[in-house]
């Protein structure tokens, strides 16, 4: 699904910054930090976001990168699970430096 195609199909947001660096899934092989994935979030529980995990992938055809959905479906992101909120819509480099920043496991 191309960057497109994955903009169009998030539905609107009523949260100002509705990008963030989310905790997803254990720690790669290797790595001492957590699995991470961006997030855009649409809706703000009491303990929990509904949101859309994405990858920024490259994308050889026409060069740079594009984003892409893990999931065709939201998911419930536990709002302890953020560990990182974008002021707007990340690039690259600001991805790499908001994992860079994430804390190691113990």
């Amino acid at each position: 699904m191309s960057y497109r195609d994955v903009l169009k199909r998030m539905p609107s947001t009523a949260l100002k910054n509705p990008w963030a660096l989310v905790q997803f899934g254990g720690a790669p092989a290797g790595s001492k930090r957590p699995g991470t994935s961006v997030a855009f979030l649409t809706e703000e529980a009491e303990d929990y976001f509904v949101g859309y995990l994405l990858t920024l992938e490259p994308n050889r055809t026409i060069g740079g990168h594009e984003w892409c959905s893990r999931y065709d479906h939201a998911r419930r992101i536990p709002k302890a699970k953020v560990l990182h909120v974008f002021p707007r819509q990340p690039g690259a480099w600001e991805i790499h430096e908001a994992r860079r920043a994430v804390p190691k496991l113990s």
